[in-house]
């Protein structure tokens, strides 16, 4: 037998001489004694009960650990201590006959309130040491309140005890029974069974051997009530005290749950160390004694200290920690050399990863490099190929201006400037048509504009009109709209040196794109075959060049826009 279980056979064998000693006091007291020392014996037998319940209760506050459970099981503790105190008072020491009535009435209070906080108490067993109950069960705190509130205001009413109306004083001698005490009733049984079935339901469960045990006081609690209404003459003789033995048969059952792990308990240390002996585990108090429990050999005062606070390394993979507990703290060691083990693993796969990451990085930086630059050439590929021509020619008339006359440097400025403003302009749509692949039509006409202003300088009136698509849009494939200013470009470059006008409209007739372009000059062969090469580059499947005496027409359709303005849409949707 263990230390713990000596320890549990003790304070039973002393609770039963207790109990057997009051039993004996109340016997004494049917002899013909004084008044005096009657009082003092029962006096003293309810000393013996009410301290019994009051030691089980400060036992239960110190060793619960869940503080809702503890609260319930304390309050009711507490209330039956109340209880066996109130009968005292009213059985031996009250004198008015209104007092007694209403200590009487009084009764109602523990007998209402325990059973409530027995009910609480029973939703505990099984649960984790955080388990908290639902706020909304608090609300049967409302029923209860105001069945004893009609109790204890009988005196008005008289729905719970009813006397004769012939009677001068009202007295516990004769009365009848109320509603309210039906009520009253009825909620110490409908929660007495509701507490029983919940620790039943919690109690008979396979891995609990022991779950019988709680079952005992209910079983004799049952058996002396069934005794007490049959008046059996042993049970009237020693044990009459219905309250008291109800409130130990009480206690007694809270208490086999705690025994048998039902309720969890801050208990038990010795039996745990006992159990782990090769373990290096201790419970030591404010003074760092140790109280429980064996230390390694190399654990110090300093170490326990630095423990607390972070683990203390004491070589070979050992581990030392501590944490506080109420009036003291624990200490132990783990072996942590798998951990450690597992740690400096990590490390190494930490130090790998961190070089390949930054060989990874490396690469990234040095591909990053590359797409730029290729990106780099790419668009300026592009720019070049877009504007090749007109670069060439203006080279070209660069030679010429350094070897010219002053009358031609102007004629050769007046070019370049037309054709420097398509190169501007030309590059900037490259550019915007490089990052989205629709533009505003502000871009064209911003370009159109530019080289219209370019056409004025070399006596040219050019003029233009951009009609917007049918739905509304001002947005156009990229592509499309630069080769909309390529076919522009195209015609003004062909134009002979006495054309006077050039009016330029971009419109859609039957939702297809169309340009117009007209003018007063009249063009070669040779312009012309050169015009629709340029203009057939650009990606009109349809051009019609018309020349006659007043000027030549220019009319382009079917830029294959019928796929290109779908796919518009579509991204505009």
């Amino acid at each position: 037998m263990s230390r713990y279980q000596r320890n549990i056979l003790r304070t039973t064998l002393m609770t039963a001489a207790l109990i057997a000693a009051a039993v004996l006091l109340r016997v004494a007291s049917y002899r013909p004694i004084s008044q005096l020392e009657d009082r003092w014996i029962n006096l003293l037998r309810t000393a013996i009960y009410a301290g019994i319940i009051l030691w089980w209760g400060l036992s239960v506050y110190r060793r619960i650990m869940q503080q809702q459970l503890r609260l319930f099981m304390t309050s009711a503790a507490i209330m039956m201590v109340f209880w066996i105190v109130l009968r005292e008072i009213k059985y031996r020491y009250a004198v008015s006959p209104d007092l007694i009535r209403h200590l009487w009435y009084l009764y109602y209070l523990p007998l209402l309130t325990i059973p409530l906080l027995s009910f609480y108490s029973s939703l505990f067993p099984g649960k984790p040491e955080n388990y908290r109950i639902s706020r909304g069960l608090y609300l049967l705190f409302i029923p209860g309140l105001a069945i004893l509130l009609m109790v204890l205001t009988n005196d008005l009413h008289e729905l719970a005890f009813s006397f004769p109306p012939d009677l001068p004083v009202r007295s516990e001698a004769a009365y009848s029974y109320g509603p309210v005490y039906y009520m009253a009733i009825a909620w110490i049984l409908g929660l007495s069974v509701l507490s029983l079935v919940n620790m039943i339901r919690r109690s008979v469960k396979p891995m609990n051997k022991a779950f019988w045990i709680p079952l005992v006081p209910i079983a004799v609690a049952v058996i002396y009530t069934v005794f007490y209404v049959r008046r059996a003459p042993f049970v009237m003789f020693a044990l009459r005290d219905v309250a008291v033995f109800i409130c130990l048969c009480i206690a007694a059952f809270f208490e086999c749950c705690i025994q048998t792990g039902l309720i969890q308990s801050n208990s038990r240390y010795r039996e745990l160390f006992e159990a782990s002996a090769d373990m290096s585990l201790g419970i030591l108090n404010d003074s760092g004694q140790l109280c429980y429990g064996r230390l390694d050999p190399r654990v110090n005062r300093s170490q326990i200290e630095a423990a607390q606070k972070e683990a203390v390394k004491l070589g070979s993979g050992t581990l030392l920690k501590a944490g506080s507990i109420r009036n003291g703290m624990v200490v132990w060691t783990e072996d942590a050399s798998a951990l450690l083990r597992l740690n400096s693993l990590l490390e190494d796969r930490r130090t790998e990863l961190s070089e390949r990451n930054a060989l990874l990085r490396l690469e990234y930086e040095k591909e990053s490099e590359h797409q730029k630059t290729a990106l780099q050439n790419h668009l300026y590929d592009l720019l070049q190929s877009s504007t090749k021509s007109q670069l060439q020619e203006i080279d070209s008339l660069a030679r010429k201006y350094r070897d010219s006359f002053t009358g031609d440097r102007r004629r050769i400025l007046r070019r370049i400037l037309l054709l420097g403003s398509f190169v501007k302009r030309r590059k900037d749509l490259v550019l915007s048509s490089f990052n989205s692949e629709l533009l505003d039509i502000e871009r064209l006409e911003r370009a159109l504009n530019e080289s219209c202003n370019a056409l004025r300088q070399n006596g040219i009136r050019g003029s233009y009109m951009l009609q917007p698509a049918p739905d509304g849009s001002r947005l156009m494939d990229a592509d499309l709209l630069c080769s909309v200013y390529d076919i522009f470009e195209a015609a003004a470059e062909v134009l002979p040196e006495k054309t006077g006008f050039l009016s330029f409209r971009m419109a859609y007739p039957k939702a297809r794109l169309r340009i117009s372009i007209t003018t007063d000059a009249v063009l070669t062969e040779e312009q012309i075959r050169s015009l629709k090469r340029s203009i057939e580059t650009s990606g009109a499947a349809i051009v019609n060049i018309e020349c006659n005496e007043d000027g030549t027409q220019i009319i382009c359709e079917d830029f294959g826009s019928v796929k290109a303005e779908e796919e518009v849409q579509n991204a505009q949707k």
